[in-house]
């Protein structure tokens, strides 16, 4: 399932974009779009290592200038002990949250809607540098993640 969710700021309401058969559509009106994956604008936004809110806003202006209104967004990421992870991730630790990340995902996410972008936000994926999955295995089932394993998938 994916769920693509924009916000306006000329009418500050939250819509969510639905599929009939291969058409997406805002309402009853078609939606098209032109997209790419800005997957780190969460830690570009924040306040904290990695971000750049200035930087951010620049990267926003030019997509928007070349017609791009869909961005695919990480929503989340997992762990710190893993090979080659993003970093800060948004949960270091197993119910754990960074505040800055998630700040800056908020930051991303209001300049988008300032110029009418929709987000389509991934929350996990099997990909080792966001964590995901094998990170939440390792969380609950206490399992190490062994960096022989991990350097076969990077």
């Amino acid at each position: 399932m994916i769920v693509l969710v924009g916000c306006s700021s000329k009418q500050s309401t939250m819509y969510f974009i639905t599929v009939k058969g291969t058409q997406f559509y805002i309402g009853s009106k078609p939606y098209y779009f032109w997209g790419i994956n800005l997957w780190y604008g969460s830690n570009l936004g924040s306040n904290g290592v990695g971000g750049d809110r200035e930087r951010l806003v620049r990267v926003l202006d030019k997509l928007k200038s070349l017609g791009i209104n869909n961005l695919s967004i990480l929503g989340a990421s997992e762990g710190m002990s893993q090979y080659n992870i993003i970093s800060p991730p948004i949960q270091p630790k197993l119910g754990v949250y960074n505040e800055e990340v998630l700040e800056g995902l908020d930051f991303l996410l209001t300049e988008m809607a300032k110029r009418d972008m929709v987000a389509m936000i991934f929350l996990n994926n099997y990909l080792i540098w966001s964590g995901g999955m094998l990170q939440y295995i390792s969380w609950l089932e206490d399992v190490p993640v062994p960096n022989h394993f991990l350097e076969l998938l990077v």
